[in-house]
């Protein structure tokens, strides 16, 4: 699937996303290189989707204590927080 990195990232800002370091908490997104971890709401585990260049190469859902990937998914879907907004 062809996306582009950077709008992914600009539309995780518009949503209230919180940029971090390392994902821990629902509404949180991390960039690391050509990866880009999502913690959405509608999941207990966040979303790992590695990217070469505007082409998703594949998408993890992973532990974000261990950074274990805990099975790959076809697609994601990334939830913002409708309650405080």
């Amino acid at each position: 699937m062809r996306i582009s990195f950077d709008k992914v990232i600009e539309t995780l800002a518009e949503k209230e996303f919180e940029k971090a370091d390392f994902v821990s908490a629902p509404g949180q997104y991390a960039v690391r290189g050509s990866l880009i971890d999502i913690f959405s709401y509608s999941l207990e585990n966040p979303y790992r989707i590695s990217f070469f260049g505007n082409e998703i190469e594949k998408i993890n859902v992973f532990d974000c204590n261990t950074q274990l990937s805990i099975n790959e998914c076809d697609d994601a879907y990334i939830y913002q927080d409708l309650v405080s907004g």
